[in-house]
């Protein structure tokens, strides 16, 4: 199929785009990148076309988001190919032209195509003369690359209320008056105007309306053939051109019509000279909507098929992802919102939060209710990275294997089985599977210190955690909750999820049930690693004494997160602020010193970095050095932006002192603290460090330790 028939199916809607497809997402570079391997007829791709029938999805019209299309009876959903079919639309057909007027198609259009294409045929002087345009001798493009074209295209942008006097702009008048010229004299004033700038419009190549009559990109070549003449002319009279170098490629016997003195007929040849060249470059021009595109259809029984085919052309690109095919798949039932909005829409509601996750909170304002909305799960209007993944993840657990945890396996969370579900099985578990994720993100705010779900530590740990609060007597129990809770700070510190994490994952969902529900232990092995798992969680590496092992990332959130959990006391002096996820979460607003703060927090060094730059560093450079003992996370907690500036290069005992002893305790800062923070005369910095870090770590497994055994 040719891209002019793809355009005219396009205009009459019989190729339309179904709505689970992405939006359009290239940018300017990326449509240069491919016009200018289109336009010297380079392969640029399969287009996938799926046979349908215009009731089988919601549709809308390429490269315009905002108009719904009811596509014919029988029509052709393109479900690879929008990225590339969009952008060729944009370039070679005015999106402007329409009987509603300009402003219209300006609005409904994708911002990304709010451009005119031109490209320059006149080349500066140290180009390559890609058009011929120097002798006015066009040749083709057999011997030119990419690279050459790619500066030569030329996109000049729409705006909708400025640039209006811009020759290029659809509402240009060259009159400027309120009255519209006559559309002939419109068309030469801005013929004119293009070819002064050497710039031939792409954008009438396609045009269904046209009359017998020249197109504005043929006006314009034909002017620039035009004025060239006139400037060869000059240059062969003053003796820097040879006439009949030039012209004999139009008149072989153009010397003898200049010795027999036949002005006329050389008036003729110069002539010739400038059409044959227009129709050359034209000619060239419009057969590159002739360029025959390698379509792969399928018949609609085979939407399945389609699916494994667009995995394999779509290596590169633009490609959809395993939660684009599955929603996708899920569209198949068209009474039904798109798949993602039902996520969004389930993920913004409140949920009822229950004694059994809110009892251990600390303070007088306790949430009753809370949305998910809170930890970031939604941005630019799509559900983000993590909950796109354990959606599929869990979905495809409860699908296969939602009362028998025993039978899960490890390849229940990976693409293949993923992508065999039904468009049934999709639909019918999709609410289940967001109340089951809702509910772990509770748990992971509430009872794990997580502010915003991007910060979670190990995301699979998510699936045990919904598996299990998916049944309402689980999540409705204390004792149950506490068990999780017990796992997961277990799990996280005690370093079973520092490698097979897909494995251990389906394990934990196996096991879980017998511990959370019925007290019976498994977790006896990772408890005695409790920060004691060596190259991982042991006291020397995160005092920063192993050699061969740092502290992993997600290791050291988890610690800050741990003691965001107690609900520490924020560093304000005399103010008590307790520093809890879900207000930090909501940038509650706080009081201090008569004057409004929204709550964020900071990782802070508690010994200031600004101690150590005696060393020769500054506090930038040492805060940037992972092997710096105080970047430790022994020496690191989470405080207030405001406090942390009222902090600022102080001293642990200039700030201390005025802390009281249950906001030391909260951070897990062992007391009295002036027995540890002090840096004695007789100290080096070196045994200094390492007192504070020991002490450090002694006061956070202790700690930790207390909470598990009352957890326990």
């Amino acid at each position: 199929m040719s891209i002019r028939r793809f355009f005219e199916q396009c205009d009459n809607d019989k190729i339309v785009l179904p709505d689970f497809q992405r939006d359009f997402v290239w940018k300017t570079d990326q449509i240069k990148r491919l016009l200018s391997s289109f336009m010297l007829k380079l392969p640029i791709g399969s287009f996938l076309l799926l046979e349908g029938k215009s009731d089988d999805f919601k549709s809308r019209k390429i490269c315009f988001p905002k108009r719904d299309v009811n596509p014919r009876e029988e029509c052709l959903y393109l479900l690879d190919g929008q990225q590339r079919l969009s952008a060729l639309k944009a370039v070679f057909d005015d999106l402007y032209r329409s009987d509603e007027g300009w402003k219209k198609q300006f609005d409904d259009t994708y911002s990304q195509l709010r451009y005119r294409w031109f490209i320059r045929v006149i080349p500066d002087e140290n180009e390559d003369d890609i058009f011929g345009w120097r002798k006015l001798f066009f040749s083709g493009w057999s011997d030119w690359e990419p690279p050459q074209i790619y500066d030569l295209l030329e996109p000049k942008a729409i705006y909708k209320t400025k640039n209006l006097d811009k020759w290029y702009h659809p509402a240009y008048n060259p009159e400027k008056k309120e009255q519209s010229v006559s559309p002939n004299y419109l068309e030469l004033d801005i013929a004119r105007k293009a070819c002064n700038e050497g710039l031939v419009p792409l954008y009438t190549l396609f045009d269904p309306n046209s009359s017998s009559g020249k197109l504005l990109h043929e006006r314009v070549l034909s002017q620039i053939a035009q004025n060239r003449i006139d400037e060869l002319k000059a240059l062969c009279q003053d003796g820097k051109e040879d006439i009949c170098e030039i012209l004999e490629k139009v008149e072989p016997e153009i010397q003898d019509l200049i010795n027999n003195n036949e002005s006329q007929n050389v008036e003729i040849a110069w002539l010739r000279l400038g059409t044959q060249w227009t129709a050359d470059v034209k000619n060239y021009l419009e057969s590159l909507l002739e360029q025959e595109q390698h379509i792969i259809k399928l018949e609609a029984r085979e939407v399945g098929r389609a699916i494994s085919v667009f995995e394999n052309i779509n290596r590169g690109g633009t490609a959809l992802d395993v939660y684009d095919l599955i929603v996708a798949k899920a569209a198949h039932n068209t009474s039904l919102p798109s798949l993602t909005q039902r996520i969004i829409d389930f993920i913004s509601q409140d949920i009822d939060l229950p004694d059994s996750i809110t009892y251990q909170l600390k303070g007088n304002d306790i949430p009753s209710k809370w949305t998910p909305l809170n930890m970031g799960c939604v941005e630019d209007n799509q559900p983000t990275r993590i909950v796109k993944n354990q959606f599929l993840n869990f979905l495809s657990m409860i699908t296969y294997c939602a009362d028998n945890p025993e039978n899960l396996k490890t390849e229940h969370i990976k693409k293949g089985k993923i992508l065999n579900l039904k468009p049934s099985e999709i639909n019918s578990n999709t609410q289940a599977t967001i109340v089951a994720l809702a509910r772990a993100f509770a748990f992971l705010q509430f009872r794990c210190g997580i502010v915003y779900l991007q910060d979670t530590p190990y995301e699979l740990m998510i699936l045990p955690i919904a598996y299990y609060l998916l049944k309402d007597e689980i999540w409705t129990d204390k004792k149950a909750v506490d068990r999780l809770e017990y796992w997961y700070w277990t799990s996280i510190f005690g370093g079973a999820y520092r490698q097979a994490q897909n494995d251990r994952t389906i394990h934990d969902v196996k096991y879980l049930a017998a511990w959370v529900i019925d007290g019976k232990e498994y977790l006896e092995s990772v408890y005695s690693s409790l920060l004691d798992y060596q190259g991982y969680s042991a006291k020397n590496v995160l005092m920063m004494q192993d050699p061969d092992n740092s502290i992993p990332r997600a290791l050291y959130d988890a610690i800050l997160q741990y003691i965001l959990s107690q609900q520490p006391y924020d560093f304000l002096p005399g103010v008590d602020v307790r520093l809890n996820p879900w207000d930090i979460a909501a940038k509650r607003e706080i009081v201090f010193n008569e004057q409004k703060y929204n709550l964020n927090i900071q990782d802070h060094h508690i010994i200031p970095l600004f101690s150590a730059t005696t060393i020769g560093k500054s506090s930038d450079e040492l805060r940037r050095d992972k092997d710096n003992v105080l970047n430790s996370v022994l020496n690191r907690t989470y405080i207030s932006a405001k406090a942390n500036s009222l902090i600022s290069v102080r001293t642990p005992n200039d700030y201390m002192s005025h802390m009281n002893t249950l906001s030391l305790y909260g951070h897990c800062i062992p007391v009295p603290f002036k027995d540890y923070y002090i840096h004695k005369e007789d100290e080096n910095e070196a045994d200094y460090y390492r007192k504070v870090l020991e002490a450090r770590y002694n006061e956070l497994l202790k700690t930790l330790r207390m909470e598990l055994d009352s957890l326990k």
